[in-house]
């Protein structure tokens, strides 16, 4: 029985080791060296996702960032784009690839390309890959997350709620709102240009952001030459965050409202500045003060834009 088990262990050593520091290539010529692997036969395929950590080095094997990335997209990448070799790994493997930085800098001008990738030097990369998971097995997870996100923040909101006297109505999603001032006669907005006056804070008083110049000026947060104005934006376009794009959904012009909006459906993870920290659950007290006719619609110009928008990915 030892004997057997001893040929066992020497096999799978003579696989791994025939397996390490093997020189391959990706579809698009891209070589790669792999230094370690544990023989999973769970490999990624495009669509899925992979938990990696990356190392870049250069020339004289100074590291130039390293960093840890808990959900990289594996895709049909391009030809020399490092990320291609993501589809040929298994959990658990490490692999170093190298690259010409002529060629990744040859349609740089000379003064963009980095002084520490000098002509002729390669920049040396190694990846380890850690897991794989599908793109369900992902929705699954943040689902997940999100539900206990949900429960979480919703008794942090219903505790805010009493202790300031707040009746809240809540919807579906998890907003929770209550419109403070009515106006039966006004227009509900559909997908259309509006424009609201607001004033935005944390749940611990701190303004981070209004339309209104004398809100601005008694929070410490006026800005000059800034135009304190309604904000003008398309409705149910996704320019703003969620929250904004259903509370404001619910309102009529003349009508004032208070929002309490839960980070998913504001900026979640990410925040947005140093005045909104991540995870961060929002009041918004806002005014729809006009609802533009369809004939004079236009889409959000970028200079237009403010902290209230969502930001791009």
């Amino acid at each position: 029985m030892k004997k057997i088990l001893f040929m066992l262990v020497l096999i799978t050593s003579i696989a791994f080791e025939s397996t390490a520091q093997q020189k391959l290539k990706t579809k698009n010529g891209l070589e790669y060296t792999v230094l370690s692997t544990k023989l999973s036969p769970k490999k990624g395929k495009i669509g899925d996702f992979v938990k990696v950590s990356v190392a870049l080095k250069n020339y004289k094997d100074s590291v130039i960032f390293q960093r840890n990335i808990e959900k990289e997209a594996i895709r049909d990448a391009q030809k020399g784009d490092i990320t291609e070799v993501l589809q040929y790994m298994a959990e658990g493997d490490s692999i170093s690839c190298f690259v010409s930085a002529d060629t990744l800098f040859k349609d740089e001008p000379p003064q963009q390309r980095p002084a520490f990738f000098p002509i002729g030097t390669m920049m040396k990369y190694y990846i380890k890959l850690f897991n794989i998971k599908t793109a369900a097995e992902i929705k699954l997870e943040e689902e997940a997350k999100n539900a206990k996100a949900k429960m979480a923040e919703t008794k942090i909101i219903q505790e805010y709620a009493l202790k300031n006297k707040l009746k809240l109505l809540v919807t579906p999603s998890g907003l929770h709102y209550i419109i403070t001032k009515k106006n039966p006669t006004g227009v509900q907005p559909k997908v259309q240009n509006v424009h609201v006056n607001y004033t935005g804070q944390l749940l611990n008083g701190n303004i981070f952001d209004t339309s209104i110049k004398e809100t601005a000026q008694k929070s410490g947060k006026y800005t000059e030459g800034r135009p304190y104005e309604p904000i003008k934006f398309m409705l149910g376009k996704s320019q703003v965050i969620k929250g904004w794009d259903e509370g404001i959904a619910l309102m009529r012009t003349g009508e004032r409202a208070t929002f309490l909006i839960p980070s998913f459906l504001a900026y979640g993870e990410r925040g947005a500045g140093a005045d909104i920290p991540a995870n961060s659950i929002l009041r918004f007290d806002v005014e729809l003060m006009q609802v533009e006719l369809e004939q004079n619609i236009a889409p959000i110009k970028e200079e237009n834009a403010s902290p209230i928008k969502e930001k791009k990915k």
